[in-house]
Parts: structure tokens; C-alpha cells; sequence
């Protein structure tokens, strides 16, 4: 039977009341986490109008904050709808919890790979990485008596005919919930430094150009070899100086970033 566990976890001999209480803690730290990285995501939605704006001479966009919103709370509807994870919009945090002889373990399902890591440090000693599977070599750190023991686990929490997690054991969801909006202040925290903000402008640009040149269409479905070639190039010395060029370029042209531009409400 092929398993493949890539987020196993198991916890530290303990009563069902100490895994409740670290959850109920984790879940206080998500909603920070979340805050923290929504903030982010809002703020490069927000610059990307505000400086496409400027570059390509046009009026300022009016409530760059509340489209933001709108695009980000979109592609989680699309998510929950298509089932398709999306990493940049992704802020959920599941955990699906099994015992087996004597202790509990779990798969944690989060596209936020910073947030796993989180989670299995959040109180040091309580949970350790349990991930198993046998469709590939083992890790080279791992011996072959311990990945034998995961597979004996793991296998015994999922016995030959037992098709998903839900079968075997019970989910806890500690993702944020919506009201936890993220504030204007939060978002002016994110935004990028000037230079980063034109260096992301003029690779855009020479990345257009690139494939323009090689007569591809950059606003279609761009194939992954053509897509890997024009990278190629804005890798390269002579896209590596256009890139500095265009940079310095439009660095003059950019404005500082005040609250009032990204929306006019405070919250």
C-alpha cells in the first residue's frame, strides 16, 4: 500500500485536556500569523495598482485597499469552490488527529509551509516532525529502524481499506475566522522600499519584452519551456543590467506611499 504523509506529526505523551490547551493557544498564534501575512499579500496587491497606475500614466486608483480585499477574499471563495489550493491566498490550518496506542498524532493540512514550522515549535518538546512515506527513498538523517517504526504507525492508523483521515480519526480547524480584518496601519508596515517596489516594475517589463521578442504572447497561457527561456534571460548578465537600468529608471518616477493612498478609511 503506497503512503505518502508529508506533514505527520506526533505529540508527546500526553492527556486529550494538555493537546486541547496547546490548539487553543496555536489558534490565538494563527490569527496573528494570519493577520501578519494577509498584511503582506494586501500590501503588494496594493502597490502593484498604485505603481502600474503611475507607470503606465494613468489616474491613482481610488480604494486600492478595499479591491485588494476584494481579489484576496475571491481567490478563497475559489479555493473552497475548486478545491484548488492556492499558496499566496491560502490561510487556512487544519489539523486531523488519530490516536494509536497511547498517543495522538496528526496530518497537518496548511499551505503555509513558515506556519508548519511554527506550529511544530510552538511549544518546544510537545511535537515533533511523524512524516512517512514510501514512494521514495527515506531521508538521508533518517535511520532505517526509526522509518520502519513510522511506517508501523502509520500503517496501523491506516489499516489496508481505510481511505481517508476522516475515517480514522476527528479534524480541528484553527484557521482565522473573517472578522479578524487586518488594519490599514498593518498593511503600510508591508510595503516595500522603493527600489524593490521599481526592481519588480522593470522586471516585469524586460520579462515583456523578452517574450515579445521571441513572439510570445506574455499576457496568454505562456508554455513552461518559453516561460523558463525568458527567465533564462532575465537571469542573465545583459537582463540582470537592463533589470539595474530600468530599476533606476523608474525609481524617479514612483511616489512614497502615504496611508491616504491605500484607502481613505483608517481601518
Amino acid at each position: 500500500m503506497s503512503i505518502s504523509i508529508h506533514n505527520g506529526v506526533r505529540f508527546a505523551p500526553m492527556g486529550f485536556s494538555e493537546v486541547n490547551e496547546y490548539l487553543l493557544s496555536w489558534r490565538q498564534k494563527v490569527i496573528k500569523l494570519t493577520r501578519e501575512d494577509k498584511a503582506q499579500t494586501l500590501a503588494l496587491r496594493c502597490v502593484r495598482q498604485i505603481d502600474r497606475a503611475v507607470f503606465n500614466e494613468k489616474e491613482l486608483p481610488n480604494n486600492p485597499l478595499a479591491k485588494a480585499y476584494r481579489e484576496m477574499e475571491d481567490a478563497a471563495d475559489k479555493i473552497k469552490k475548486t478545491k484548488q489550493r492556492d499558496p499566496s491566498n491560502d490561510f487556512e490550518f487544519e489539523l486531523s488527529f488519530f490516536v494509536f496506542e497511547g498517543l495522538f498524532y496528526g496530518i497537518v493540512y496548511c499551505e503555509r509551509s513558515a506556519w508548519r514550522k511554527k506550529f511544530l515549535n510552538h511549544v518546544r518538546g510537545w511535537t515533533t516532525d511523524y512524516s512517512y512515506w514510501n514512494n521514495t527513498d527515506r531521508p538521508d538523517r533518517m535511520s532505517l529502524r526509526e522509518w520502519n517504526e513510522r511506517e508501523r504507525v502509520w500503517c496501523g492508523i491506516f489499516p489496508r481499506g481505510a481511505s481517508s483521515a476522516v475515517e480514522r480519526g476527528f479534524s480541528v480547524d484553527c484557521t482565522a475566522q473573517p472578522h479578524h480584518r487586518v488594519k490599514r496601519a498593518d498593511v503600510m508596515r508591508h510595503i516595500p522600499d522603493l527600489r524593490s517596489r521599481a526592481s519588480n516594475l522593470a522586471k516585469d517589463l524586460v520579462m515583456t519584452e523578452a517574450m515579445v521578442k521571441n513572439e510570445f504572447d506574455p499576457y496568454g497561457d505562456l508554455p513552461t519551456f518559453e516561460y523558463m527561456k525568458a527567465m533564462d534571460f532575465l537571469r542573465s548578465d545583459e537582463g540582470r543590467e537592463k533589470v539595474e537600468h530600468e530599476t533606476v529608471r523608474i525609481m524617479a518616477m514612483l511616489p512614497e506611499i502615504e496611508p491616504m493612498m491605500l484607502s481613505p478609511m483608517k481601518g
